[in-house]
């Protein structure tokens, strides 16, 4: 949990998953994909760009605002060869940000909103 300040100056806290067990949700959530008969080109595909996330989030805790964030850097961000990301790129990214955010919803890793 992270500490954050209310409008009253009062310490809350965010919820939020540390690195460490990033891994391990990450595993338990392709282990989901597979028990749902998700293909495993898709679970390979979803597993490259989570991955990718996860190194752009590096030591910092998973939020509902690090998913945000990075949505919001897709748009910005260049490709390997150093144009924008192709619109069907970002998509296919925000597809597994999307199902991946749905499970730790639904696991209760973290809040909806």
């Amino acid at each position: 949990m992270k500490n954050i300040k209310d409008g009253k100056g009062l310490r809350a806290t965010r919820p939020s998953i540390s690195r460490e067990s990033l891994e391990t949700t990450l595993s338990h959530f392709f282990d989901h994909l597979r028990r749902e008969s998700y293909a495993e080109r898709t679970i390979t595909c979803y597993r490259y760009d989570l991955a990718d996330f996860a190194r752009w989030l590096g030591s910092r805790p998973l939020t509902s605002e690090a998913f945000q964030r990075y949505h919001a850097l897709l748009s910005s961000r260049p490709s390997k060869s150093g144009k924008p990301l192709a619109a069907s790129m970002r998509i296919h990214v925000v597809s597994a940000l999307i199902v991946f955010g749905r499970f730790l919803v639904e696991s209760k890793r973290l809040p909806s909103n």
